[in-house]
């Protein structure tokens, strides 16, 4: 990650994911000594556990709790006018999957909330009580890419007659029930999709992501770089046609004699194929085997 980001001493930085730190702490120790990081996270525990693992740098750290589709205007206020490097990891934290008391995980049974700021917004369990049948198939194909979307909203649906589903385990069941034993999915739970497709929802991820990258673009500087690593084939393609479509390519129609669209190049893309972890990373990090990083420069 270094590498694609290119960094050196004093520059202004933004690690627009906190997470756990690993991602910052990496890009501390190459702006060392004199240079700025600010970090963004909804989680206030993501604070508690990252910032003291920065102290060790010699750079100044300026925390940001908040969503990082706020960038720029927390720049602004920040009067931090451009940043040299960007960085985001949209991927969910091991400290979040694995703690059950969050509800992102069916690993181990726990409150249906899956926010990210456990003191703002409607949980999972709420949206599940009062989203409509035609509403939830929709959602799970649209964000969970899931063939049994139907029988599963049918059976959520259903089964809040019985009551409230409250419980990750509840919900891990009933998509279990509601998918046919035949069908599981060989290499995961049955119930991911599902899962990943509330969230998304509930953290209204998508819309998110693509006032992020706008905004991020503007407050990158001249020459400066941002690299953006996701999980989720529908992150990826939002990230490749966001480059695509500020890399300044003619849209006229192929007889059109000169060009017309105004085109203008606005960066030059760093990585034409998305950078995957080696089968060693994810021999020794699983979780990493759908990571894919992409980078671009400003022009």
């Amino acid at each position: 990650m270094a590498e694609v980001l290119q960094l050196s001493s004093e520059l202004k930085c933004c690690d627009s994911t906190l997470g756990g730190g690993g991602h910052s702490c990496i890009i501390a120790a190459g702006i060392e000594p004199g240079g700025t990081l600010v970090v963004f996270d909804e989680d206030p525990a993501a604070f508690e556990e990252a910032l003291p693992k920065l102290t060790k740098f010699e750079v100044k750290v300026i925390p940001v709790h908040s969503n990082f589709r706020h960038i720029g205007e927390v720049l602004k206020s920040l009067e931090i006018e451009t940043v040299d490097r960007i960085f985001a990891d949209l991927g969910l934290s091991s400290r979040q999957l694995d703690n059950e008391l969050r509800g992102f995980s069916f690993s181990k049974d726990g409150p249906l909330d899956m926010r990210q700021n456990p003191s703002k917004g409607i949980t999972a369990s709420e949206y599940l009580a009062s989203v409509t049948e035609r509403e939830l198939v929709q959602i799970l194909q649209d964000f969970g890419d899931e063939r049994w979307a139907a029988r599963i909203a049918r059976f959520i649906i259903e089964g809040r007659t019985k009551g409230p589903i409250t419980r990750t385990r509840q919900l891990a069941d009933l998509v279990s029930q509601a998918i046919p034993r035949a069908a599981w999915p060989k290499d995961k739970h049955p119930a991911t999709r599902t899962f990943q497709a509330i969230r998304v929802k509930i953290l209204d991820e998508i819309p998110a992501l693509q006032e992020f990258l706008e905004s991020a673009l503007k407050v990158l500087a001249p020459n400066g770089i941002m690299a953006v690593m996701s999980f989720q084939g529908d992150e990826d393609q939002i990230v490749k046609s966001f480059m695509n479509h500020h890399i300044g390519k003619c849209t006229c129609p192929p007889r059109m004699p000169v060009c017309v669209c105004g085109a203008k190049a606005e960066i030059k893309i760093l990585t034409r194929k998305p950078i995957t972890p080696s089968d060693d990373e994810c021999r020794l990090n699983p979780r990493a085997r759908s990571a894919r990083l992409r980078a671009f420069q400003k022009l």
